[in-house]
């Protein structure tokens, strides 16, 4: 019997790239978002096991595939709540 599987990132992949933002002290390259993605830690789990998992957390990791919009759209968002 075959599983389809998942990607999940050991720690999660957004708190990978805010940790690296936090620390830069400014916008992260995109080269770096990815770099950060591409040398990251990941287990393969039964598909929606990311889901509970982010539900458990109580926030959803960033994309593999989107990292670099999901960045933008984090900077986005924090640059909103700072102007609010």
């Amino acid at each position: 019997m075959h599983e389809d599987l998942e990607l999940c990132f050991i720690p999660p992949l957004v708190l990978l790239v805010i940790n690296a933002h936090n620390k830069k002290g400014s916008q992260l390259t995109r080269e770096e978002v990815e770099s950060i993605r591409d040398s990251g830690v990941c287990i393969a789990l039964p598909v929606g096991s990311g889901k509970c998992m982010a539900d458990e957390r109580g926030y959803e990791d960033f994309s593999p595939e989107r990292v670099w919009n999901d960045y933008l759209d984090y900077l986005d968002e924090t640059s909103s709540k700072d102007s609010a």
